[in-house]
C-alpha cells in the first residue's frame, strides 16, 4: 500500500492507495499507521485541486478500493447524494433509509467509519437540530467545508 499527501487549505490531508483506487483519505492529524511507500496519485491530487479550487469534482473521478457492509453502501450512497452547501441530518437519512427508532445513531456510527473524508462527503450530515457533531476531521474544520461549500466555492 502507497501513501500521499495533499497539502489543503484545512490542514495537511493523507491517503493511502493500492495501485490507483483509493483505499483510505484523513486529515494528518487523525493517527494512522502503517504507511507503504510515499507515492502521490494525480489523479486524487487533481480531485482535491479541484475541490479546494471551488470546483465541484465528481466522485466518480475517483476509483475507490473499500470493503463496505451493504447497510455502509446505502448510507454512504446517500450522503453522497447530498450537494455541496446543503446538509441534511442524520434523520432525514436514517428516514430516507427506512429506518425507524435509532436510525439516526446507526447512521452516526456508519459515518463515523468512513473510510475515505471529503470523497464521501460525512461532512454534510449534521444534527437534527442542525448542529455540527460528529465528524473525525474535527468539528472545527467540517465548520470550515461547510462554509466553504455554503459561499458557493465549489458551484
Amino acid at each position: 500500500m502507497d501513501y500521499g499527501e495533499y497539502q489543503s487549505p484545512l490542514g495537511k490531508i493523507v491517503y493511502y492507495t493500492e495501485g490507483n483506487k483509493l483505499v483510505k483519505l484523513f486529515f494528518s492529524d487523525q493517527l494512522m499507521k502503517g504507511c507503504g511507500v510515499k507515492k502521490n496519485n494525480k489523479q486524487i491530487d487533481q480531485w482535491l485541486d479541484y475541490y479546494f479550487q471551488g470546483r465541484q469534482p465528481s466522485f466518480a473521478d475517483i476509483a475507490l478500493n473499500i470493503n463496505l457492509t451493504a447497510f455502509q453502501k446505502r448510507v454512504f450512497k446517500q450522503v453522497m447524494a447530498i450537494k455541496p452547501g446543503e446538509t441534511k441530518s442524520y434523520g432525514e437519512i436514517a428516514k430516507q433509509l427506512g429506518m425507524k427508532t435509532g436510525g439516526a445513531r446507526a447512521i452516526g456510527r456508519c459515518l463515523a467509519n468512513n473510510p475515505v473524508l471529503l470523497i464521501i462527503p460525512c461532512h454534510r450530515v449534521v444534527g437534527s437540530d442542525g448542529s455540527l457533531v460528529g465528524y473525525a476531521g474535527g468539528i472545527d474544520r467540517k465548520k470550515k467545508l461547510l462554509i466553504f461549500e455554503q459561499r458557493g466555492n465549489n458551484d
